[in-house]
């Protein structure tokens, strides 16, 4: 296998927008995360997952003497220009046949079961339309009888499997077991026995829990409590010197700023204050006294913003352009309707049989 690169790629409308983003990278006004999500995609929409260098064309050389976590670009995409950022590099790995031989066999042999499966499987499926229940296939196929008591959090055993956990949560009692795929070659058939209402777990079972989170939250109020007069003091006009404490002082931050070592959602609350304000904060076991010395207004001029700005309009417009485009599309099917031709339907479920 050649040395490839985990990549993301975000894709821009032009250059400029590119270059733009590029730089509020650089000057720290934003981070890749933010960009993307100002776009109204995650990180997975944006995630290529381990590309060669070749596979990246005119955007390989750039990208293979990135570091890992750098952002790059503007470079070309088959979608436009792009910004590229490298989460990890994987050398290149060769490995003589020799020692590939035992997993080559294991990956045939396991080929070779899923199709035996997947064979296996259409006979289940008559089985279970002839009345058989699951015990019944238990008895007559080589499929093992389990159960499982099953809730949002368990993974153990099958219902580590997504498509178990998937049928799990649509099913009923009502429904009738039908044979589904594992995803991994292996197949299964469920039935819903009962659904217990929710419930509080046993007192026995979370005693370590409930005790470790009650005592932390008590923690957190008692110091929030304490952390409070202090706060009004900060109001009346004392500082932090003379309160005896040692505080950190940050300046210029913006509502996206990111900063080493700042508590989540402790920006957010900054920006529900007022001017000369101080607040208390409360964490996880801990707090945190801010007091907001000064509020600077938004140059909308400035480069940073000017970007921003640029990046928002650029993004309101295409989900406009979007927006526009389904309803033509709403509005041609309901004038034209739409018309199923039931031999090619009929044709394409032949085939996949």
């Amino acid at each position: 296998m050649p040395e490839r690169r985990l990549v993301e790629r975000l894709v821009f409308a032009d250059d400029a927008a590119a270059q733009a983003a590029q730089e509020q990278i650089a000057a720290e006004e934003a981070t890749f995360e933010t960009l993307v999500a100002l776009r109204g995609l995650s990180l997975a929409d944006v995630d290529m997952g381990d590309m060669t260098q070749p596979a990246l064309g005119a955007a390989g050389d750039a990208v293979f003497a990135a570091e890992t976590g750098e952002v790059v670009g503007p470079l070309e995409s088959p979608l436009g220009p792009a910004l590229f950022r490298v989460n990890g590099v994987l050398p290149a790995q060769s490995t003589p046949f020799e020692e590939a031989e035992s997993a080559l066999r294991d990956e045939l042999a396991l080929d070779r079961a899923r199709r035996v499966i997947e064979t296996q499987a259409e006979s289940y499926e008559n089985l279970m339309a002839g009345g058989a229940t699951l015990e019944d296939l238990a008895q007559e196929t080589d499929l093992e009888l389990g159960q499982i008591d099953w809730t949002a959090g368990t993974q153990d055993g099958i219902a580590g499997y997504d498509a178990f956990r998937d049928e799990v949560r649509s099913a009923t009692t009502e429904d009738f077991p039908q044979i589904e795929e594992l995803g991994d070659g292996g197949v299964f058939a469920l039935r819903i026995d009962e659904i217990l209402p929710p419930a509080p777990y046993p007192l026995d079972e979370v005693r370590d829990r409930v005790r470790t989170g009650w005592e932390r939250q008590q923690t957190t109020d008692a110091l929030a409590a304490q952390a409070e007069e202090l706060a009004n003091r900060l109001r009346e006009g004392q500082t932090f010197a003379a309160l005896e404490l040692d505080p950190r002082t940050d300046t210029d931050l913006t509502r996206t700023a990111n900063v080493q070592d700042l508590p989540p959602g402790l920006l957010p609350a900054v920006f529900d204050m007022d001017e000369g304000d101080a607040k208390v904060v409360p964490l996880i076991g801990s707090v945190v006294l801010v007091q907001l010395d000064a509020i600077l207004t938004a140059d909308p001029d400035a480069e940073g913003n000017a970007q921003l700005r640029d990046l928002l309009r650029d993004q309101a417009a295409n989900d406009v352009a979007q927006d526009l485009f389904q309803a033509l599309a709403t509005d041609i099917q309901s004038r034209v309707g739409v018309n199923i031709d039931q031999s090619a339907r009929n044709a394409v479920h032949t085939q996949l049989q």
